[in-house]
């Protein structure tokens, strides 16, 4: 069970007090927990325009990302794929660097936004 192994790892690293693993997260909390946590790290090998990294984002929380999806828009800090090491650095450079640019995020994500740009493809399809 990864969620066993990942706990084993906790421990050998002797991480415990830094380190909590919250499992599944009810969507109303889900602002609750960002605003409670320092850095979102998505290590995912694939994704489409998740909304958990945008969710994280519009929190202010500095995002860590692998090279997935839309995380190229919304953050610097991405990883090639299956690079935990690079992984790894970036997150060690976000904690050490706190910085957050999401001067456009909104006017790129909000929901209006994005709504419109739907809209916008539909409309192409019937011409």
């Amino acid at each position: 069970d990864d969620s066993e192994r990942l706990k084993k790892m906790i421990k050998d690293f002797n991480i415990e007090e830094d380190v909590i693993i919250k499992g599944f997260i009810e969507y109303e909390k889900i602002p609750e927990a960002l605003h409670n946590a320092d850095i979102f790290v998505l290590s995912s090998l694939y994704e489409s325009q998740n909304m958990s990294i945008l969710e994280a984002a519009f929190c202010g929380l500095p995002v860590v990302s692998t090279d997935v999806g839309i995380a190229k828009e919304i953050s610097d800090y991405i990883v090639p794929l299956g690079d935990y090491e690079a992984l790894a650095d970036k997150i060690l450079h976000v904690i050490n660097n706190p910085v957050t640019n999401y001067s456009d995020l909104y006017e790129k994500f909000s929901l209006e936004k994005c709504a419109e740009g739907f809209y916008q493809l539909y409309l192409s399809f019937s011409k």
